[in-house]
């Protein structure tokens, strides 16, 4: 049996992980932009994550894998907008949790995009049963062997996961 190189396999990965992030990102800011929200997708994600945690800046940056220097403005923004806002942790001075205020909550309620308008969703419904159903096997194999089966498994037990998988 004829050996394959598996580098330019790995780079094509990359770059089709790249190609779908990019795609996915491009058509969250198409809803909330047709949804009139006034945020854009990294804030949306901010906001989706502080709804489910209370994190500080950094535990959100590395949640999210972003440095605070880029998070800083986008939770300031937030701020602004009125949409955030940051509590105080009586355990710990120098911590200040960031919580969704009610107007923050609202637009999260106003938008949900795993729902028949998705990119992804309606492409999943394209692949077939069958595809999909390979296509999660394969790429849980994948990411649980990338950042561990562990870390994996508290991803997808976590309540923020469920929240949207049980939809």
């Amino acid at each position: 049996m004829k050996k394959i190189s598996l580098s330019p396999i790995a780079l094509e990965v990359k770059m089709l992980n790249l190609l779908f992030m990019k795609a996915t990102r491009k058509d969250i800011g198409r809803q909330l932009k047709a949804r009139g929200l006034g945020v854009n997708p990294l804030e949306f994600g901010v906001l989706n994550i502080i709804k489910h945690t209370g994190y500080a800046l950094s535990e959100l940056s590395k949640e999210m894998m972003l440095a605070p220097a880029t998070l800083v403005p986008v939770v300031q923004g937030l701020e602004k907008k009125g949409l955030v806002g940051r509590g105080h942790d009586p355990h710990d001075r120098r911590r200040s949790p960031l919580h969704l205020t009610p107007q923050g909550e609202k637009i999260l309620v106003k938008i949900s995009l795993t729902d028949g308008k998705d990119i992804v969703v309606r492409k999943l419904k394209e692949l077939g049963e069958k595809d999909v159903g390979e296509l999660r096997r394969i790429l849980r194999k994948l990411v649980g062997a990338i950042v561990g089966e562990k870390k994996l498994k508290e991803i997808l037990d976590s309540h923020r996961f469920k929240k949207f998988h049980n939809k």
